[in-house]
């Protein structure tokens, strides 16, 4: 049995399908958010609540980012004074 969790207009998307989502948080706008608060992978990793390995991934693009995580450093990006928004010419 498939659970369902969100619906969109008439129909309801499967659970499996929404783990990971399209982001504005890219991996070099990662590091560069990252690098901006002065954090190392490990700090930056224990506040998102993953592990320093996952942020050295994700900063690789070898690996996409669950909602949760994306929303969560969207916010700290949001409440920092470093931006993530994207720099003129790339």
């Amino acid at each position: 049995m498939t659970r369902f969790s969100r619906r969109t207009s008439s129909r309801l998307i499967p659970r499996r399908y929404i783990r990971y989502v399209y982001s504005s948080v890219t991996a070099q706008r990662l590091r560069r958010l990252r690098k901006g608060l002065r954090l190392s992978q490990s700090e930056f990793a224990s506040l998102v609540g993953v592990s320093a390995n996952t942020v050295a991934r994700w900063e690789r693009g070898e690996m996409g980012m669950r909602a949760t995580a994306t929303r969560l450093i969207e916010l700290i990006a949001a409440q920092s004074k470093v931006g993530i928004e994207r720099k003129k010419g790339s």
